[in-house]
């Protein structure tokens, strides 16, 4: 499943760590208004990409 998350803040770790270690997911993106957070969040994760832009996140990696 095609997964993305919005805010990277404390929390999202969690939801982070469990989409990088899932079989069944593929984290294609991170979006945070903060550039960067979202790189650093997308780097650590191994998401796809990073995006400050939730529209352009949705529009471009597609997510589930």
């Amino acid at each position: 499943m095609k997964s993305a998350v919005v805010g990277t803040g404390k929390i999202s770790e969690e939801h982070l760590k469990f989409l990088q270690t899932s079989s069944r997911a593929e984290l294609v993106g991170v979006c945070d208004l903060s550039p960067a957070a979202a790189d650093y969040a997308a780097s650590r994760f191994k998401a796809a990409a990073a995006y400050t832009d939730l529209s352009q996140m949705l529009d471009q990696a597609q997510p589930e």
